[in-house]
């Protein structure tokens, strides 16, 4: 950055919101430009409220009562304070609007060289691939539950697989039986126009599509637990059965991560507060973003396993009855996940189109076919990577699992607090040192164990997964 791009924020001393307003450009016509703190609120819960909300009541059947409330209490702490940690970090900087200019500005004014500047780069694209990693397998489920017919001639064999193994992705009205990598091909296939998609500014309204069909996925599985519960209250029904504590800690730390993964989104928190009209307000959106969906995922989560016990399914959706309603839900799904597919795949193509070629998208001499070409490569060799990932990781649990621990671990909890601690080691108090520390090493931890469990668990159900080509 040149002298233009230094720090608009005095870090001599405890980093607070005073006067970050003035910092703000104002807006040509008098008035100044951005969201509201309501707004920006609405956002964050849009950007994290996806795909892993559905998979909370199976984190919660890995970890048990007494860990799932404990742990999903302590991960909406950690994210608030990431999220206010960032918020303070940039303040009314106007030049940051995204997660890497911040980290090259704490670089700088630290003095610790150009490391996390690469550190957030290589982990937040490694952490985007497999995004896109989930989505292609999400996609590929729920055309799975749509078409994917049930083997009825052998479903003893069928029942005693778990629900990690994807057993319980078909519907007994499908209409074809194709191989689990078949079903990725055609998910692939269908998302293959959209990776063609330059800007994300072209996205417009394909990105308010993908919210509100999630917005429709979520409601209809809240309103069919919240139906499921009553029924089981007034009705003798069978029991499933459920366990206060988890039976190892790779169970543990399975339902720990696949937890950790609903509260991914801290990457965008910059760019979110970057475009707000007063960001001395961005606290609000926080508290008011985090205790949405706190209260959210709490419903999901243990509405969900107080219902389904320990047999619940990896993806909740699969539990739904086989009626119209279970094929709206995955229509929605596939929508929602084929739109954040979408978005992923632009930003990390994006990135490397213009390592390789920079510059090019602006070159006279170079034709828009020309363009168009180059970057059809590149997205096309980025979802080759991510159909890989998938053919060889088909379990959707496993696959959040891996990318929670490298990427929510370390972008979501890790580094807010690394860079608060470069940002205030001069001013900081011991107690406050020490609190940084330990929040650090649990993050590290996560992160560690995170993987370590997630491998273990992809390696057991390699051998217990009738799983075929």
């Amino acid at each position: 950055m040149g002298s233009e791009h230094e720090a608009l924020l005095n870090y001599d001393s405890t980093v607070q919101y005073e006067n970050v307003e003035a910092a703000q450009p104002a807006h040509p016509h008098g008035g100044k430009k951005g969201t509201t703190w309501f707004s920006s609120a609405s956002i964050i819960v849009a950007n994290m409220l996806g795909a892993g909300v559905l998979g909370l009541p199976y984190a919660c059947a890995k970890m048990g009562w007494i860990g799932s409330i404990i742990t999903l209490v302590l991960i909406t702490l950690y994210s608030v304070y990431g999220g206010l940690i960032l918020g303070w970090l940039r303040g009314g900087d106007d030049h940051i609007v995204n997660y890497g200019q911040l980290a090259e500005k704490v670089a700088k004014v630290s003095n610790s060289g150009s490391f996390w500047k690469y550190f957030c780069q290589i982990i937040g694209y490694i952490y985007i691939i497999g995004s896109c990693t989930i989505y292609l397998t999400t996609c590929k489920l729920s055309l799975m539950q749509i078409f994917q017919e049930c083997d009825t001639s052998n479903s003893t064999a069928n029942s005693t697989l778990p629900s990690q193994c994807g057993s319980d992705s078909c519907t007994h009205h499908g209409s074809a039986d194709f191989s689990d990598n078949v079903w990725l091909v055609i998910a692939a296939a269908i998302l293959y126009p959209l990776i063609h998609i330059r800007s994300l500014s072209d996205t417009g309204i394909v990105s308010y599509i993908g919210v509100s069909t999630i917005a429709v996925v979520n409601f209809i599985v809240l309103g069919r637990l919240i139906w499921e519960s009553t029924q089981h209250h007034h009705h003798s029904t069978v029991s499933h059965a459920t366990s206060l504590t988890p039976d190892s800690l790779r169970d543990f730390v399975n339902g720990l991560t696949q937890m950790a993964f609903a509260y991914g989104g801290h990457v965008l928190m910059v760019d979110i507060q970057g475009v707000m009209e007063k960001p001395s307000e961005w606290p609000k959106a926080i508290y008011l973003s985090q205790s949405f969906m706190f209260v959210n995922y709490a419903i999901v989560g243990f509405l969900g396993y107080s219902i389904y016990g320990e047999s619940v399914s990896s993806i909740i959706t699969a539990t739904l009855p086989d009626t119209w309603v279970r094929i709206l839900v995955n229509v929605c799904l596939f929508i929602h996940v084929a739109v954040a597919y979408c978005i992923n795949s632009t930003v990390v193509t994006k990135f490397f189109f213009e390592t390789f070629w920079p510059g090019l998208e602006r070159n006279p001499h170079v034709t828009r076919a020309g363009v168009a070409l180059r970057w059809g490569v590149v997205a096309t060799a980025i979802m080759g990577i991510v159909f890989v990932i998938g053919a060889l990781i088909p379990f959707f649990s496993d696959l959040m699992n891996v990318y929670s621990s490298l990427g929510i671990f370390s972008l979501s909890f890790f580094v807010p607090v690394i860079f608060w601690t470069l940002m205030t080691k001069a001013t900081s108090s011991g107690a406050k040192a020490a609190f940084n520390s330990l929040l650090i090493l649990i993050a590290v931890a996560g992160c560690g164990l995170g993987i370590w469990a997630a491998i273990e668990d992809i390696a057991n159900n390699w051998k217990i997964c009738h799983y075929h080509f």
